[in-house]
């Protein structure tokens, strides 16, 4: 099986979950049924593409799951984050482009919804039951979830929860997204035994949630009317790409006034208010200072409830970095693929004869016995299928291990996991033979990040914990059986580099810092 080959099921592999998330989310055929076409001509396309053009198939794969599955998500994504960040035209730019490529009716009401918004953060006079009309014919729940977002600018809590009292529309939030929004309502309208049947409903969706800040950004708010400014604060810097600062500063606020500490709620808004926030964003932080929220009861099940959500937050804002996205800092992942990518532009001026007989590592040992090799060989690729593979998990697993465990940590992981896997390879390797490629490396990041989730026993214990855990093993499995079917694999140089990841990733795992008596 050629690396081309390996490309396109992958491919594949992803619109086959794209279809299975479809028939998760039970949508009626008659509004989903452009999704499902879209899946099944992308995966038709693909094996038409092998069947008849097999050198550009892995090209063809790769672009419909670039233009059709990942570029839409991540403009509908963009759009929301530039709406929230003041960026007008942006947010529409990337909306209309989400339109473009994947057409259906759903990003066309984001569109609407997105100028809707608009005018509702600067404040502007927006006639809400014209503005959910406007979002064309929509089941009742749907049409109410939609009045709970556009009322959630205005800072009515009181008829948020009017809103929410219906069951259908309280499930319809909470299953589309808005669990803030809801978390919110209950936080700011209700008192501390029904936030904490809120909360159990809640805590019962983040085991079931899978990667996205909505949910996380609920926990956040949860923590804050929990009277948790500690929980708050510390969920501002992996937060602070995708939620607001004014936001942020509301909850920590809250979370303030639920522990009795009004002086320090009132510099949080000032400061935040400072900061020239939106006209809706200014609005929500004078609420806060206007309708101070109680302090929190200390009774015993809300202690305990208060810890659960800590722990639950905690694990969530660890794991939210294997989530793949591009704003995140990680200079050293980012400087890692980029190398990687130049060396394989160069080795496109080069012979393959100068690359394998120079650079690469030959075994027998004796054959080229330079111990640069060592390294060089984890630099070069076969072909571009090859490098996208590696560059893919490079920024998964890395961005992990980077945000982790720090700079330094992931450089000696990611080179000690490339020295171990070629020095297995000469090893194991009983006749001639030639290895390239970084796939020890990140295999050693991979292991790494194994590591840092299997030892945790909190992080484990959680039902994101779990998933990801989960997700990780079937990436193990995928990995063994490509080294068991695929000839050119070298099992060997994966092998060491996945052991030594898992060693030095429980080695050098950061702990908590123990508190000086």
């Amino acid at each position: 099986m050629s690396t081309g080959e390996v490309v396109l099921l992958i491919c594949v592999g992803l619109w086959l979950l794209r279809g299975v998330q479809l028939l998760r989310m039970r949508m009626p055929l008659v509004r989903a049924w452009r999704s499902y076409l879209q899946v099944v001509v992308a995966i038709g396309a693909s094996g038409a593409s092998w069947w008849w053009w097999p050198a550009a198939a892995p090209g063809v794969g790769v672009g419909l799951v670039v233009v059709l599955l990942i570029l839409p998500a991540a403009f509908t994504r963009e759009a929301a984050r530039a709406l929230r960040f003041g960026h007008r035209r942006l947010a529409l730019t990337h909306a209309w482009l989400a339109f473009a490529a994947r057409p259906v009716a759903a990003q066309r009401r984001l569109i609407t919804s997105l100028e809707q918004s608009w005018r509702l953060r600067q404040a502007q006079a927006v006639d809400i039951d014209a503005a959910v009309a406007s979002l064309g014919p929509l089941p009742p729940a749907e049409a109410q979830a939609h009045r709970l977002v556009f009322t959630s600018w205005t800072n009515d809590f009181e008829r948020m929860a009017e809103l929410l009292a219906d069951p259908s529309t309280h499930a319809v939030a909470m299953g589309a997204g808005m669990a803030s929004i809801v978390t919110m309502a209950v936080g700011e309208t209700a008192d501390d035994d029904a936030l904490a049947a809120h909360a159990a409903s809640l805590l019962r969706r983040v085991r079931e949630a899978r990667r996205g800040v909505d949910v996380t950004w609920a926990l956040v708010m949860l923590a804050a009317y929990l009277g948790d400014p500690d929980a708050v604060a510390a969920a501002e810097r992996p937060l602070r790409a995708e939620v607001p600062r004014e936001r942020l500063a509301f909850a920590l606020a809250t979370a303030q006034q639920r522990r009795g500490d009004e002086a320090a709620a009132m510099r949080t808004v000032d400061a935040a208010l400072a900061a020239d926030p939106s006209p809706a964003g200014a609005a929500r932080l004078r609420y806060r200072l206007a309708h101070p929220r109680p302090i929190c009861s200390e009774t015993e099940a809300l202690v305990a409830l208060r810890a659960e959500v800590r722990r639950q937050l905690e694990g969530r804002l660890v794991l939210s970095a294997l989530a793949l996205g591009l704003r995140d800092p990680a200079p050293l992942t980012w400087a890692v693929a980029a190398g990687l990518s130049g060396v394989f532009l160069w080795q496109t001026t080069q012979t393959r004869r100068f690359v394998f007989q120079n650079l690469a590592l030959n075994a027998p040992w004796e054959r080229a016995p330079d111990p640069y090799r060592l390294v060089s060989y984890a630099c070069l690729h076969l072909d571009g299928g090859h490098l996208f593979v590696n560059v893919l998990g490079l920024l998964v697993f890395g961005r992990f291990v980077e945000h982790h465990f720090g700079r330094w940590r992931h450089a000696v992981i990611y080179w000690a996991a490339a020295v171990a896997g070629g020095v297995a390879y000469l090893v194991a390797e009983r006749g001639l033979g030639v290895a390239i490629g970084a796939s020890g490396a990140v295999l050693g990041l991979f292991g790494a990040t194994v590591a840092r989730i299997a030892l945790d026993r909190d992080l484990r214990q959680s039902g994101q914990g779990r998933r990801e855990l989960r997700f990780l093993a079937a990436v193990a499995v995928l990995q063994l059986a490509l080294d068991a079917v695929w000839p050119q694999s070298a099992g060997s140089a994966h092998a060491g580099g996945l052991v030594t990841g898992l060693i030095l990733g429980a080695v050098l795992m950061r702990r908590p810092k123990t508190p000086e008596p």
